[in-house]
């Protein structure tokens, strides 16, 4: 049994349609942006930490040698996310990001698509991961010349 976020979803399941839409707005309105200290209170509570641009090359070309996607190629851009099916990753809390991908590595997490993290996964090892993270957790939403991000951009 996947007992991944089971405590949220059961919460969320009581939530009237209301309450969604409000616990999502203040969500959205919360900073995504990493302040600096984060990451070294994040090694001061005793975690390991990545090497921030070792982690930038696998987000953004994977480690074919390895058998290791690039997390762009289906996250977007430093994991901006491609809804529906691929949720954003980019600006997510660092031990959540560890957490999920060494779940997936051990089978423990089974809820991807056709089963494409575990594969990937599979492959990293514990500083991959550390260094996905640390790069992850502060990858910039934007691109330089492109201060929009994709919910900015109008439905079609």
């Amino acid at each position: 049994m996947d007992t991944t976020m089971f405590i949220m979803n059961t919460n969320a399941k009581g939530l009237s349609a209301q309450d969604r839409l409000d616990v999502a707005a203040y969500a959205g309105s919360l900073s995504k942006e990493l302040v600096s200290s984060d990451m070294a209170q994040v090694k001061e509570l005793g975690n390991p930490v990545g090497v921030r641009h070792l982690g930038k090359a696998l987000v953004m070309y994977g480690a074919p040698d390895r058998g290791i996607t690039s997390c762009y190629s289906c996250h977007g851009f430093n994991g901006r996310g491609a809804a529906p099916v691929y949720p954003m990753i980019g600006g997510q809390k660092y031990v959540y990001l560890v957490s999920q991908l060494k779940k997936w590595r051990d089978g423990s997490r089974t809820n991807d698509p056709m089963g494409q993290m575990r594969v990937v996964a599979e492959k990293m090892t514990d500083e991959d991961i550390y260094n996905v993270a640390t790069y992850l957790t502060s990858a910039p939403r934007t691109t330089m010349g492109n201060s929009r991000v994709p919910s900015d951009y109008p439905e079609h």
